[in-house]
Parts: C-alpha cells; structure tokens; sequence
C-alpha cells in the first residue's frame, strides 16, 4: 500500500511542477513563435529549420474507409458505423447474391434496412458496403462487404 501512495505523490508533485512553469514557458515560446513571424529577415526555409513554420491541419479523409458492423433486428437488418469526423455514407446493399441494386446515403451512425424480403419463408442474405460522404462528397475507400442473415419468418 506504501508503493502505491508514494507513487500517487510523485504524480501530485509532478503535475503541480507542470502546471506552475507550463504556462510561462508557452508564454515566452508563443511570443518567440509571433516575433519570427514579424521579422521580414526570417525566411521560410530559416522558419522550417527552427521549425516555426505554420502549418494548416486539415482531417484527412484519403485513406479511411467505414467499419460496417450488420446485424439482424426484428427481422430487419441493421447496419451501424462510426461516423465522426465524417458526414455519412454511401451505403450499398444487395439481397441473395444479385448486383448491388441498392443505394442510399446514411447520415446517422446506424441504418435499418425496412426493404421487403423476397421470400418471407426462406433464409435471406442482405450484404452491404460503404464509402464515407465529406462535404456531401464520395471520399476514402471501399469499407468490407459485410453480410447480414435474416432467418425465415415463420
């Protein structure tokens, strides 16, 4: 029990000393940061060496693709994703194996599919991808083919 309260000491004592000389040290370099930017004999390359450049930071949506996770509810399919920092998806559905002949755009983190079946007394595969919407654009890759097995309904 004694290791674990000097531990929680040091953390105290650590976090006191961070927040007593944190905000002057931001303080002096803010300053610094704002008079190489006034100075018109500090050039960009001189800036990016020092690294005082500016630097614009923007969500980059290239690379990421939805994380789909489907399943069966009430005898609907329900497909959920996360949606931040993105808008929505595209979302593309087929039934038993046809073409994707479905398309809709999803802006809130889950969707039900409210599709009739094709055969209520038979077991139905619902399978579906997406694509994330940015700015009301197509953006980022193809997330998995996922599947969703909706049982007969008897």
């Amino acid at each position: 029990m004694d290791k674990k309260n000097d531990d929680k000491k040091i953390a105290h004592d650590s976090n006191v000393v961070f927040h007593e000389e944190h905000p002057s040290l931001v303080k002096q370099l803010r300053t610094y940061k704002h008079m190489s930017d006034s100075n018109t004999l500090i050039t960009p390359e001189i800036r990016q060496e020092l690294e005082l450049y500016n630097e614009e930071k923007s969500e980059t949506t290239n690379g990421k693709k939805p994380d789909l996770k489907g399943r069966e509810v009430g005898g609907q399919a329900q497909v959920a994703y996360t949606k931040k920092p993105m808008h929505g998806i595209l979302l593309y559905a087929r039934i038993n194996g046809s073409e994707f002949d479905f398309e809709t755009t999803v802006k809130d983190s889950k969707f039900t599919d409210t599709r009739p079946r094709k055969n209520p007394k038979e077991v139905e595969i619902r399978e579906y991808y997406a694509y994330y919407i940015y700015d009301g654009k197509k953006v980022g890759k193809q997330s998995k083919i996922i599947q969703v097995l909706l049982p007969p309904i008897e």
